[in-house]
């Protein structure tokens, strides 16, 4: 019954750690998304980014259609401030060479532009310090859990509080 009571506060620490130990996302916005035409093959797309300077996050721009649903390129002939990088910040600046990407654009359909911007995950060399720490609590508790069942289980025993096995019946 001590064993059962005790595997709950463990169940109950474990689940406790597990939620307080969570990652949060990163947040960040995308705003004022702008396309225009450079010049009759380049489009220059600008867009602000509210994100903390010091990460660095991926960039992805996409042409989709309002005629096409299906429709959806990826921009990537492009240079400027697209990709991986530290883009916090306004007035980004992107210059796409259209044809290189998409050469059957047509010019009377309406077309617009999605930009997708996500964090970009450092690279860990090792565990993270919470694994080390929920790790030592497991183990930790593990043993106070061993160590107070075998403790109630000889108090049980008849007597023998020497911790030894009792000794076998005779055989006839």
């Amino acid at each position: 019954m001590k064993l059962s009571k005790n595997i709950n506060l463990f169940l109950t620490l474990i689940i406790y750690l597990a939620a307080t130990l969570s990652v949060q996302a990163q947040e960040f916005n995308a705003k004022n998304l702008k396309v225009e035409w450079s010049d009759s093959s380049k489009l220059l797309i600008t867009y602000d980014l509210s994100n903390p300077e010091d990460k660095e996050v991926n960039i992805k721009i996409f042409l989709m259609s309002d005629e096409d649903p299906g429709l959806k390129i990826e921009v990537k002939s492009a240079k400027g401030k697209i990709g991986s990088g530290k883009f916090s910040g306004s007035g980004n600046k992107v210059v796409w060479e259209i044809y290189s990407d998409y050469p059957d654009v047509k010019k009377g359909e309406s077309y617009y532009f999605t930009l997708q911007a996500s964090v970009v995950e450092e690279e860990s060399t090792g565990w993270p310090w919470y694994y080390y720490l929920g790790g030592g609590v497991v183990a930790g508790i593990t043993g106070w859990l061993i160590a107070n069942s075998s403790q109630s289980a000889s108090g049980s025993d008849g007597g023998n509080s020497s911790g030894s096995f009792p000794t076998p019946p005779d055989r006839n």
